[in-house]
């Protein structure tokens, strides 16, 4: 799944995005977000509030100058991902916003929510499950500025560390 172009051919100023909800289910090999090195000024959002979603490589955010990846989890959306891409271009951003959901790591990380510009927690929270093995969170967890509240839901039999300096309630 590509949202935004990735192959640095000098096609700038693109968009893509990927809205999911309801009881629907999506499996993809791998999840690129934004463009290569070469692509710049691309937009790619990733909206996911219902039913699973699950990607088997993530590699890519921006790497282009100017870009932005967002990823928005929020109400019963089960989603699975690898541990993130750290890389971005230069003034790109990459976001992850919770408002309910649950983030399923694919695998044991010593670096699982890495390379992102942000990460909020509204007040619908967020679970992280760590069913399928350790992962060390270093990203700063932050509330919310408006919609404030939300929590943090440990699931999963398996270690969650948390190393960032965080602001959720």
């Amino acid at each position: 799944l590509q949202l935004g172009r990735s192959d640095g051919s000098g096609d700038d100023n693109t968009s893509g995005y990927f809205n999911q909800s309801g009881s629907s289910s999506a499996t993809v090999g791998i999840l690129r977000m934004g463009g290569s090195s070469g692509s710049d000024n691309i937009t790619a959002q990733l909206n996911l509030s219902g039913g699973t979603f699950s990607a088997a490589t993530f590699d890519l955010l921006p790497g282009g100058l100017n870009s932005t990846s967002a990823i928005n989890i929020s109400g019963t959306a089960d989603v699975t991902l690898p541990a993130f891409p750290t890389a971005r271009g230069t003034d790109s951003t990459a976001t992850i916003t919770f408002d309910g959901g649950t983030l399923r790591a694919r695998a044991a990380s010593a670096t699982y929510l890495g390379g992102l510009t942000n990460a909020f927690i509204k007040a619908g929270g967020v679970t992280l499950d760590t069913s399928n093995g350790n992962i060390t969170v270093a990203q700063p967890l932050l509330a919310d500025v408006i919609s404030t509240g939300g929590g943090l839901t440990k699931a999963g039999a398996n270690t969650l560390t948390l190393t960032g300096v965080n602001t959720f309630t």
